[in-house]
């Protein structure tokens, strides 16, 4: 230590260093307070420091330190005590800890003289614990880190020198971490309505009657009082404001807490208004009809606002009533306003969000524009003659600010009127003059075809393209050589395109097709006809399969062909099986008949319906059913029988043909395409599959003669087929009126201008 005056007056056991001139101090002394020198042999003074080695009871003594110079001489003391005593461990036996999972500290304050040696050891064992989660500190404490639900069990703390041993137990329990599972979200609320915010925590049931769950806001804890006119009330880990208003948003913290640990989870609640109104309104770019106007918005309140509202008062024609002037985006805080003439003006402004609309601003001073000739004339003019030579004239007044000054007068113009007003108009469509070009016809699969061709000009349109149409019939079956004139079919493609798909055909066919493009009006002139052919496809179903001829080890089918084979037959499956008493079905077994000319015999052809199963059935059980008897038999024989009679002649009939009278046809169902297209229909797709009139089967041999067959193959195909300049058909235009499947066009025809 060092004095005011330079003396140095460390003198405990070692002399503390003088600031002052070193020069300046003569003697330190250093000894016990009643001996003048320290001379016992375990002592050693060097310089300002006395060393007492080998420490005894007898050196228990009051040290002083002597410092002196030509000014004085200071003391200092200092009571030496030297005793040895046993461990006494301070921290109470028998405290329980209570620990989470994560980390847990257990105390032992030991006093004792040498310093002992303090190890800890759990439950009965001798061993110390040890390893790098257990860490015994200087003040004796035991510190465990990554505590486990293992940790938990009885502790004791042993410490020990050279005087005695001491010990003390302490038990740990590990409880279960206090953790919030469901955490509070954020919200944005309406103001004046309620919020509700939810928190759900988990924690160690032994602390059922310590645990608490508390609510921060912005890090203050809410005080819940619970009274008539408290705002908050919180119930279950579910707090709710009453009558939220614009101080209730911030952060706010649900704690979970226990006495070991606490978890903290938080959320903002933000707050919904519409925006303040706008400040600082000023007037500026004054000129005779317009006036700028800049503001400040107002704060948004969460909610971006979207556009303002400028609102306008004159004090003339309607004072105090404010009316709408102009709308502007919310990013905009200025407008440029245009006014009338000889107006006192003020204005105001107001802010719109997805809440609502805000409060007005205070209104401007006043601003006069100077009068000025009206912008408008009068509107909604009608004239009436009621006598020969007067007429009287009749309008719709300009409203009172729109006379932009005072005297306003209502005179007939003598001068040239006003440039008209400009209207256009169109004439009514045409048909089309022009085909497409470059028809092309790819073969998908057995049914299906894509159709492509190039474009139609424009020029040649005569009118707005509706689209493009395609027709097609069949020609022949390529099973056999025979042609056989299908009906003729059509569809419609709305839009601009250049190729389109049609299905729908039959396997195994020579096909013809033509293309087309269409208007409001009607058809345009078709396109060079395209001959193609599809690939064989699947058998239809055999339309006749029946057994006959049951006998006990025996049974006979038979069957006819299919009405369309799609291509040419090369034989029949049959797939038959056992069914005994027990209705158990035997091993399914096939057939292959490669005659496909074969009408009957001990198998048939593949048919998706179980109607073999009761005759095998029958076969396998004994004769005593209603199968066996004669007259059953017998019916269903005769039922069979007519049956295949009646298929038979369809068959033959279809492989005539479909001819009928044209005249008649052409009498019921007169062709729309050949007349022009009704103005009323615009892309109407028929459903119609160009079937021939009822009775027209019986009546073709009779009244359609070979030579003179308006749908003979003349008028199709292979043969010397006549063509108008435009590649159309002529059967299709001119003489021949037949019905077909079709898309028609609605377009309503504008009167020519």
């Amino acid at each position: 230590m060092a004095s005011s005056d330079g003396l140095d007056e460390d003198c405990v056991l070692q002399r503390g260093r003088s600031q002052s001139d070193p020069s300046s101090i003569t003697e330190v002394r250093l000894g016990e307070a009643h001996r003048a020198e320290s001379p016992a042999s375990n002592r050693k003074v060097l310089d300002d420091t006395i060393v007492l080695h080998n420490a005894k009871a007898s050196d228990s003594a009051v040290y002083q330190c002597q410092a002196s110079n030509r000014h004085g001489t200071l003391l200092s003391n200092a009571n030496i005590m030297i005793m040895n005593m046993p461990p006494m461990i301070l921290t109470t036996g028998g405290e329980d800890y209570s620990a989470v999972e994560g980390k847990g500290v257990m105390h032992c304050k030991v006093f004792s003289s040498p310093p002992s040696t303090i190890t800890w050891s759990k439950d009965d064992s001798s061993e110390s614990v040890v390893g790098p989660r257990f860490t015994v500190h200087d003040n004796g404490s035991l510190e465990i880190y990554s505590v486990e639900k293992d940790d938990t069990g009885q502790y004791t703390c042993l410490a020990k020198n050279t005087e005695g041993t001491s010990a003390v137990e302490a038990m740990l329990y590990v409880k279960d971490p206090t953790r919030i599972v469901a955490p509070p979200e954020g919200q944005q609320i309406l103001i004046g309505t309620t919020a509700q915010l939810s928190c759900l925590a988990e924690y160690d049931k032994s602390f059922s009657n310590d645990f608490e769950l508390l609510w921060e806001k912005d890090d203050m804890e809410i005080a819940l009082n619970y009274t008539e006119n408290s705002r908050y009330f919180a119930e279950d880990g579910i707090l709710q404001i009453f009558n939220v208003s614009h101080r209730d948003q911030g952060v706010y913290t649900c704690v979970a807490r226990t006495p070991v640990d606490q978890d903290t989870a938080s959320a903002l609640l933000m707050v919904l208004d519409v925006p303040d109104a706008p400040e600082y309104l000023v007037l500026s770019e004054h000129k005779s009809k317009s006036v700028k106007l800049k503001w400040i918005p107002g704060d948004d309140h969460n909610s971006t606002t979207t556009e303002f509202i400028i609102e306008y008062e004159e004090s003339q024609w309607e004072p105090r009533i404010w009316k709408e002037l102009l709308r502007v985006p919310g990013n905009h805080n200025s407008a440029v306003l245009k006014l009338h003439g000889h107006v006192d003006y003020c204005f105001r402004v107001s802010g719109v969000n997805a809440v609502g609309r805000g409060p007005s601003s205070e209104p401007t001073e006043r601003y006069k524009t100077q009068p000025a000739a009206p912008d408008k004339n009068p509107e909604n003019i009608k004239i009436e003659g009621h006598l020969p030579h007067e007429m009287d004239i009749n309008w719709e007044p300009l409203l009172p600010i729109e006379h932009n000054g005072p005297g306003l007068e209502y005179k007939k113009p003598s001068g040239l009127g006003p440039e008209p007003k400009i209207v256009t108009g169109f004439s009514g469509e045409d048909f089309p003059s022009a085909a497409p070009d470059d028809v092309a016809v790819e073969v998908i699969n057995s049914s299906v075809v894509k159709v492509s061709w190039t474009r139609v000009h424009k020029d040649n349109l005569h009118g707005h393209l509706g689209g493009y149409r395609i027709s097609w019939w069949r020609l022949r079956s390529l099973v056999n050589s025979k042609k056989d004139h299908g009906e003729k079919e059509s569809l419609a493609f709305p839009g601009d395109r250049n190729h389109a798909v049609v299905s729908g055909l039959t396997p195994f066919s020579e096909y013809t097709l033509i293309v087309m493009t269409f208007n409001g009006r009607g058809n345009g002139p078709g396109s060079h006809p395209i001959n193609f052919k599809t690939p064989e496809g699947v058998p239809e179903k055999n339309p006749v399969f029946r057994a006959t001829d049951v006998q006990k080890h025996s049974v006979s089918l038979v069957w006819a062909p299919p009405l369309e084979p799609n291509g040419i037959l090369t034989g029949y499956l049959l797939d038959y099986q056992l069914i005994n008493d027990t209705d158990e079905a035997g091993q399914l077994q096939s057939v292959d008949i490669s005659n496909p000319d074969t009408p009957s015999g001990s198998c048939a052809t593949w048919s998706p319906e179980e109607c073999t199963t009761t005759l095998e059935s029958s076969l396998a059980s004994i004769h005593g059913g209603i199968s066996t008897q004669g007259w059953f038999i017998g019916l269903m024989c005769a039922i069979a029988f007519l049956t295949l009679i009646v298929l038979i002649a369809c068959f033959v009939n279809r492989n005539k043909g479909g001819k009928y009278s044209v005249k008649e046809k052409e009498d019921l169902h007169p062709d729309v395409e050949s007349q022009g297209m009704n103005d009323d229909t615009f892309c109407e797709y028929s459903d119609n599959d160009e079937k021939p009139l009822k009775g027209s089967q019986h009546s073709l041999s009779r009244e359609i003669k070979a030579g003179d067959s308006g749908d003979s193959l003349v008028d199709y195909g292979d043969e010397d087929v006549q063509f108008n300049e435009d590649g159309s058909f002529i059967g299709e235009y001119a003489g021949r009126k037949e019905k077909r499947v079709s898309a028609e066009i609605k377009a309503t025809v504008q009167t020519p201008a």
